[in-house]
């Protein structure tokens, strides 16, 4: 990291350390700080022998450590998951509703597959089909899927501060300079954001709090 040091001249040292050599900006730490996982799924595939075979497939996710997501910028949280599923259960839910309706009103002859002779000759008697599963099954779909739906919203909603704000939470976080043997945040003097002091180590959370509070979502940090 001292080439990123050489190219800020009078750049101040780790006030816990008094070290320069292990000090980067956060955003480089930040931009450096991620993984790369291996995930193995397996599966089942049909063969002529009706045998199932599994078959095993291999992917790989690139994440943030924790110490990239202690040094966020701004939540992660994002309503598409709640939207998707919400989506998907209200699809199920209307699709219950019409298989239930439909084995509700349609009939079918009597159980000699017949018309009934009794009564008027010109009568025929039907009985109506059952439906394929109980009416309970429709209203915890629709409830499941409502619930969702408020999800995504109350997700959207609280995000809304980060939208607006996270250009002013960058450009604190940009101001952090992150020691790598000491794990603390100070900033330089004459380049502190409001809520910090210049040359004071703050732990990772605290400096998170600062940049949340920046952007205006300090609620969240």
């Amino acid at each position: 990291m001292t080439e990123i040091n050489d190219a800020v001249p009078g750049l101040r040292p780790c006030p816990s350390c008094l070290q320069l050599d292990q000090v980067a900006n956060v955003s480089v730490v930040r931009n450096r700080a991620v993984e790369t996982v291996e995930l193995t799924s397996t599966t089942f595939n049909q063969t002529g022998d009706l045998a199932q075979a599994p078959m095993s497939s291999r992917s790989s996710v690139t994440r943030p450590t924790l110490l990239g997501r202690r040094l966020a910028v701004a939540p992660t949280a994002s309503p598409r998951g709640f939207a998707v599923f919400a989506v998907f259960f209200g699809l199920a839910a209307a699709g219950s509703y019409y298989l239930y309706g439909s084995a509700d009103t349609d009939g079918s002859p009597s159980a000699d597959g017949f018309p009934s002779t009794a009564g008027s000759p010109s009568t025929v008697e039907f009985s109506a089909a059952s439906p394929p599963f109980p009416f309970a099954v429709c209203v915890a779909l629709t409830v499941l899927s409502a619930v969702l739906l408020l999800g995504a919203i109350g997700v959207a909603v609280r995000m809304r501060p980060v939208r607006r704000g996270r250009a002013a939470a960058e450009d604190a976080s940009r101001r952090g300079w992150y020691c790598g043997r000491c794990g603390v945040v100070y900033f330089q003097p004459g380049s502190v954001p409001t809520g910090a002091e210049p040359a004071k180590p703050y732990s990772p959370d605290e400096f998170r709090g600062i940049v949340f509070a920046a952007g205006g979502y300090g609620h969240l940090a």
